[in-house]
């Protein structure tokens, strides 16, 4: 495909919409299936992470509930994608409180590179960064209020991914895309000038 933009007089024929319309679709198609493929060979690996998380969260927070929402309960994760969980904490231990906690008890665990809690959100949020045993995967752990709607957002996306299949190549597609533009972090203020990751 290079080649042809890079002498498009030589290559009218393949210029075409109709066969740029195919390269496109077949290049989507071969996107999710590398991105299909890494997330079957891993998926052991980060079932591991989030038991761990799972016993790690209960620890720190005795009585806690929790419950995967986003990506990684969609199926619409990427490589780089993180995990996210909700938790909801006994009445007694609720707010903010409750992430500091964690934040006290996840830096002590030997698979946690990185912790913090990020405040500037409509939502608090624990932000953990995993050592190599978990391939470097993010966390994000927050609490669940009546302003936290990821839980029945999932049940959203998964009706409109039943209704229409080939919305997932798509929202695949966007969401590489908007990570290319560092457009992947909501709670970061970005200035006007985009640039784009190499």
């Amino acid at each position: 495909m290079a080649e042809i933009l890079r002498n498009p007089r030589q290559n009218m024929e393949f210029l075409k919409p109709e066969y740029v319309s195919k390269v496109l679709h077949e290049e989507i198609l071969a996107f999710e299936k590398a991105v299909n493929t890494f997330n079957l060979e891993n998926n052991l690996t980060f079932e591991s992470l989030i038991e761990n998380m799972k016993a790690n969260v209960v620890e720190a927070v005795p009585g806690a509930e929790w419950e995967i929402y986003g990506s990684f309960a969609t199926g619409l994760c990427l490589p780089w994608s993180d995990i996210d969980i909700v938790i909801k904490a006994p009445q007694a231990a609720y707010g903010t409180t409750v992430l500091d906690a964690m934040e006290t008890s996840f830096k002590k665990k030997k698979f946690v590179e990185d912790a913090k809690v990020i405040r500037n959100t409509s939502v608090p949020v624990y932000k953990i960064t995993c050592t190599k045993q978990y391939l470097n995967k993010k966390v994000d752990i927050s609490l669940h209020d009546p302003r936290h709607n990821g839980i029945l957002c999932v049940e959203l996306v998964k009706e409109y991914l039943a209704f229409y299949p080939p919305l997932r190549s798509i929202v695949l597609i966007l969401k590489q895309f908007l990570a290319k533009l560092n457009l992947n972090d909501t709670y970061l203020v970005y200035d006007d000038a985009i640039v784009s990751k190499e």
